[in-house]
């Protein structure tokens, strides 16, 4: 993680000095003659010290980049623990209500069974928040085949 700041960094700053001794070169001839002017040379290291100004920034800046999206992933990681953990356990939980739901005639189980699970599979899915909601369409079905089921025994 230290090694690629650093490295954005000496590039920023071999780049700048570069640049700076190019257009010397471009501008006056002779970059030794650029050199034996009054005043010339604590021109050249003032340029050199904001260089490395620019450099530090953008070491400090890509570290932080770096950082961050090491904090990201961490933080991804943990909420798809958590969402395979909730997966794991409550959607196999509801599924088992709403078998239990689906085996008995009694309409108010029946619906006190639904209304419970889709509270639940609404907290679900809002702690998703953005996923599309596969627990509503199996829920859907469900309701599709309990009422296809009824209709067919009466």
């Amino acid at each position: 993680m230290k090694r690629k700041p650093f490295e954005i960094a000496l590039s920023v700053f071999a780049f700048s000095v570069t640049t700076e001794l190019v257009c010397i070169k471009m501008l006056r001839g002779s970059l030794t003659d650029w050199l034996n002017h009054p005043h010339r040379q604590l021109l050249l290291l003032s340029m050199i010290l904001v260089n490395l100004l620019n450099a530090a920034t953008a070491m400090y800046f890509s570290s932080r980049a770096a950082r961050a999206e090491v904090s990201l992933k961490l933080r991804e990681r943990r909420q798809e623990q958590i969402d395979i953990y909730l997966n794991h356990h409550l959607r196999n939980a509801l599924s088992i209500v709403q078998n239990a739901a689906f085996l008995t005639n009694d309409e108010h189980t029946i619906k006190q069974c639904d209304e419970a699970v889709e509270r639940i599979v609404s907290v679900l899915v809002s702690h998703e928040a953005g996923l599309t909601d596969p627990s509503a369409v199996l829920l859907a079905i469900v309701k599709a085949k309990r009422s296809g089921a009824k209709s067919g025994n009466k």
